[in-house]
């Protein structure tokens, strides 16, 4: 059966929906043999499997919403149930069809949630200022002014302005080729002339801070599209990036070698442990110096050279090469790692370092769903973890369904097409919000606008009441 529609020029198909994309897969795991049985149909007789599944909302039981503590993630592992088992045992992890009903609510949600703050509209005045708060000229290869003109993505400040090159962000031009590519073959439709303001940073820019006294919001005027954001921190709209393309792979589980494989690059800032804010170091600089202690449960290295870490870089390894692997480890970089959607696109398990950085689909898959989570406890934690799947059959048949429900969901979300629908639901969506105005329109409402490039600092005519919430925002920046 083909899972993704044919590239025929000229051709111009209906757009597909999310909702007809996850159609599609659950009739292909009805079939298949990723199809996994559940333990009951009741709340009581599922736990918190049925809540993640959106089938029991008012469990009791339940973990509420996604607890992104260390406490809150052990729950949601299973541990209050028994803590002997991952995830609380096999039958506690969703079945491929409810999971994959679950993650396409969360995913059909996702534009209106992100732009839920412009519910009353923004105009070209918000745009301006949010653009004056950024420092968007044309110059800056991080904050770029974008739109659509001739079906294809535009750079109107910059001097190629057709195509993003000249000293400009490698991840930027990425998606403008992957909107192109939907343009040129029909799949994407996007009204032309409407202004969008992409930032390239690996975090998000418009800080989510509050002056409740006067009701202004110390941040972006306007929406910002943006690949990567810090959950709780941050209001920027994700975006779909095309880096990481989706390449399925498929090995019987029983072949697999019961290791947790990484190789990758060393670079990446110190992300504190989950929940608690405890200092931590880098993951990609700690974890490959006690690799050698520890080959029968990990095999975490690097592919260059990097102080800290072994001096001998190893090669790179292809997903196909990876899939035979039962366990494969995402983590976290400078921020979130465009590496996971591809991992959860073979049938091994992801072990994700838990991290607050977000990307799109983020909202859409769960641990003790789609992944296992670590870096909760302590900085070692992947060992107990791997130890444990590996010491229990029934932690390896919970492994085992975690991997089929993650390559389910990227089957249905994460491939180009579906990447497509995406955009087009998110960009639908602000088009129907923007209301237009002519150039140095005032902001339709009154936003405090920082001065350019600045981050979270205090302008000098800050209002007073203003300037306490502006401080905080600077000092939780400087601690993470």
């Amino acid at each position: 059966m083909q899972l993704v529609s044919e590239r025929a020029k000229g051709a111009r198909p209906q757009r597909a929906s999310l909702i007809g994309a996850a159609a599609l897969i659950l009739l292909i795991a009805g079939a298949a043999v990723l199809m996994l049985s559940g333990d009951g149909g009741a709340c009581g007789g599922g736990g918190w499997r049925w809540q993640r599944a959106g089938l029991c909302p008012a469990c009791p039981s339940c973990p509420g919403g996604r607890d992104s503590t260390a406490a809150g993630l052990r729950q949601q592992r299973g541990e209050h149930l028994d803590p002997a088992l991952v995830c609380g045992g096999p039958a506690q992890v969703p079945a491929v069809d409810a999971s994959v009903a679950a993650a396409t609510a969360a995913m059909l949600a996702g534009p209106e949630q992100d732009l839920e703050r412009w519910r009353d509209g923004f105009t070209r005045g918000d745009i301006e200022a949010t653009m004056r708060r950024l420092g968007v000229n044309g110059n800056n290869d991080l904050h770029l002014l974008v739109e659509i003109k001739g079906n294809r993505v535009h750079f109107p400040l910059r001097r190629s302005k057709d195509r993003c090159f000249e000293n400009c962000n490698y991840l930027a031009q990425s998606i403008a080729d992957g909107i192109n590519r939907g343009l040129e073959l029909g799949r994407l439709q996007l009204k032309e002339g409407i202004p969008m303001i992409w930032n390239m940073h690996d975090w998000g820019i418009c800080w989510d801070v509050e002056n409740k006294q006067l009701g202004d919001r110390v941040g972006c005027p306007s929406p910002v599209f943006s690949p990567i954001r810090r959950d709780g921190e941050h209001y920027d709209v994700l975006m779909p990036n095309f880096r990481e393309p989706l390449w399925p792979q498929y090995v019987p589980w029983d072949s697999k070698k019961e290791v947790a494989f990484f190789r990758g690059t060393p670079f990446c800032h110190t992300h504190p442990l989950n929940g608690d804010g405890t200092p931590a170091t880098c993951s990609r600089l700690l974890l490959p110096n006690i690799t050698a202690q520890h080959p029968d449960l990990i095999n975490i290295t690097i592919n260059v050279e990097a102080l800290g870490t072994p001096a001998t870089p190893m090669g790179h390894v292809s997903y196909l090469e990876q899939a035979h692997y039962k366990y494969l480890v995402d983590l976290v970089g400078i921020s979130a790692s465009n590496r996971l959607a591809a991992q959860l696109g073979i049938n091994s398990a992801v072990l994700k370092q838990a991290s607050r950085e977000v990307e799109w689909y983020y909202r859409a898959i769960h641990p003790c769903v789609h992944y296992l989570p670590f870096w909760v406890d302590n900085t070692t934690d992947i060992l107990q973890l791997v130890q444990r799947l590996k010491s229990d059959p029934a932690n390896d048949e919970a492994a085992r369904r975690v991997a089929a429900n993650g390559q389910a969901f990227a089957l249905a979300h994460l491939t180009e097409e579906a990447r497509w629908r995406y955009w087009q639901a998110l960009f639908d969506r602000y088009a129907a919000l923007y209301k237009g105005g002519e150039p140095g329109d005032p902001p339709s409402r009154n936003y405090t606008v920082l001065p350019n490039g600045c981050y979270g600092c205090t302008p000098p005519d800050l209002p007073p009441e203003a300037e306490a919430a502006v401080a905080e925002a600077q000092q939780r920046r400087q601690r993470s």
